[in-house]
């Protein structure tokens, strides 16, 4: 199995990520859902609702596309332990359909090797943008 770095772990989620945006848009909401997060994980939605596993996250996301036309995901920050478990903050910006009302949530993840690939085993969403400058862009551990 191959030993990432976080630079790795970085530019593999960003390909998720501008992938994910396209599946998004078009309505492909499975193959988004299959390739960001683990067959177990856990998502935690800005109305405090736990989502427990692949079936159910697809179904919130089928079910905010009607809200949500389009989503850009924009990293702040990723850190943590390639040989374990590393975490990511970002923010979104959500556009509904038609080129409608524009609005702002961010996340923390985290992500786990599944064979030579990193999936996503938790996010919780809040409405709202991190400030950039108050976490480092990427590379410190978890303790710093």
């Amino acid at each position: 199995m191959h030993r990432f770095t976080l630079d790795e772990i970085s530019a593999l989620l960003d390909r998720k990520y501008r992938r994910g945006e396209v599946l998004f848009r078009d309505g492909d909401m499975r193959d988004a859902v299959y390739d960001l997060y683990t067959e177990d994980a856990r998502y935690l939605t800005p109305h405090l609702k736990m989502l427990r596993g692949r079936a159910e996250i697809l179904a919130f996301f089928e079910a905010i596309k009607a809200e949500i036309g389009e989503v850009r995901v924009h990293p702040v920050c990723l850190w943590g332990d390639p040989q374990g478990v590393v975490y990511q903050f970002c923010n979104t910006v959500r556009r509904a359909p038609g080129n409608g009302t524009v609005s702002h949530a961010h996340y923390i993840a985290s992500f786990r090797q599944v064979g030579e690939d990193w999936l996503c085993d938790m996010e919780v969403v809040a409405p709202g943008h991190i400030e950039g400058a108050t976490v480092p862009k990427r590379g410190a551990t978890a303790g710093g």
